[in-house]
């Protein structure tokens, strides 16, 4: 896949210019020994002198601005709104350009003028770097081809700020930036979502976002895991209830027919009872009136006895009944706490997956140097994955090196 040609800015980081002249040699991702193939217009001590210089230019400037806008404070006597001059850490800033092996410093200059032109900044500095190099992730080594172009970006009439979304570094300047970086460069470029009117895919505004999403990913998969415990726990929990819910509802359900039973047996004891109280004598003497009164008094008991039953039968039903809605909502609990754990689950995969499709991007564009400054975790392990493919290498050519010697000594035996 061919490399696709490109102006990156990012005023929220400062250039390092002992970097770019390689004056400060001492970053990971640079190989010594390709730093003879690099080239640079001026050094960085220079580019200090000058910026010292456009720097005191711009604050009179800037003094002048303000003392004809807004007059004169009564208490300090300066021009108001002076305090709001941009800090000298702040008044320059960086182009990086994506080029390939064939990239000469005419064309990176070309291009420097261009956006001078186009934003109004002063070019400072043009370093092309050809020694950063990686291994990608096929274990093949890589050359990370790239330029710092630094600019002065205050105003030299004004001294105001021009490196602001609202100014210089609007959406139509770098759309117009990344034309003329592959016209020039003779590059493919990319997608002009500007010129269609479409937005920038969030997760490659700025690839700073993927260390959010990786710390978003931890906190989720520790959520995950404590929703796991608790989901777990109280699992057990709800099936210890359920359990012992089970156990008190049939207590009761023997209860009742142990009730039941005992009712039957006092009931044929009273029947019983009220057979003997009958008698044929009292019966005729009263006229028929004693077997009558014992048939109403036991009739009276009965339902008495019947009535205080089922009141106790009654109770313990109440209590099954507990038992039984209990159950239902500890079944209904587990239930609930399943469908979180299910939601979570299922944010926590859709994060996963913008966060693989913001990795292979990162992959795909970034340099080994952004790469090693943002992801250093994974650096390592890369780093570590490529040393123990060399000591794989090694341990397999020395091990048939030591073959082919022991194969030579056991033929020259043969021969003598």
């Amino acid at each position: 896949m061919s490399k696709i040609a490109s102006a990156h800015c990012n005023p929220k980081i400062k250039p390092v210019l002992n970097h770019n002249d390689r004056t400060n040699n001492n970053a990971k991702t640079i190989t010594k020994e390709y730093s003879y193939l690099n080239e640079y217009s001026c050094k960085a001590n220079e580019v200090r002198a000058t910026i010292e210089n456009l720097y005191q230019q711009a604050y009179n400037n800037f003094y002048s601005f303000c003392e004809q806008k807004n007059g004169l404070s009564k208490n300090s006597g300066k021009p108001k709104g002076l305090q709001n001059f941009t800090k000298k850490e702040k008044c320059y800033h960086e182009f990086i350009y994506e080029i390939d092996k064939n990239t000469t410093m005419l064309q990176c200059q070309e291009l420097t003028e261009t956006i001078a032109n186009i934003t109004g900044f002063t070019p400072l500095q043009i370093a092309i770097h050809r020694d950063e190099r990686f291994t990608d992730k096929n274990g093949n080594e890589q050359t990370h081809y790239h330029a710092h172009a630094v600019f002065f970006t205050l105003d030299r009439n004004t001294g105001l700020q021009l490196a602001r979304q609202e100014a210089s570094l609007n959406k139509s300047n770098l759309s117009k930036i990344q034309s003329f970086a592959s016209q020039i460069f003779k590059m493919k470029r990319g997608e002009p979502r500007y010129s269609f009117n479409e937005k920038q895919p969030k997760y490659i505004q700025d690839y700073k976002v993927y260390a959010q999403f990786k710390e978003q990913e931890k906190l989720m998969e520790q959520r995950i895991l404590e929703q796991q415990r608790n989901l777990d726990s109280m699992t057990q929990i709800l099936l210890q209830e359920q359990e012992q819910a089970r156990i008190q509802k049939e207590y009761y359900e023997s209860k009742i027919r142990d009730l039941e039973r005992g009712h039957q047996l006092q009931l044929d004891k009273l029947e019983k009872e009220f057979d003997n109280r009958k008698s044929i004598w009292k019966n005729i003497v009263t006229f028929g009136k004693h077997n009558e009164k014992v048939e109403n008094d036991y009739n009276i008991t009965k339902t008495a006895f019947l009535s205080s039953a089922n009141e106790a039968k009654k109770n313990l039903q109440n209590r099954i009944n507990d038992q039984l809605l209990y159950i239902e909502k500890l079944e209904s609990d587990k239930k609930e706490l399943s469908k979180k754990y299910e939601l979570l689950k299922t944010d926590f995969e859709k994060t996963k997956d913008r966060l693989t499709k913001l990795e292979n991007w990162c992959e795909n564009n970034l340099s080994s140097n952004q790469l090693q400054e943002i992801f250093p975790e994974k650096s390592r392990e890369q780093e570590k994955s490529n040393e123990q493919t060399l000591d794989n290498l090694i341990s397999r050519y020395s091990k048939s090196t030591i073959r082919r010697n022991r194969r030579s000594s056991q033929n020259e035996e043969l021969e003598l």
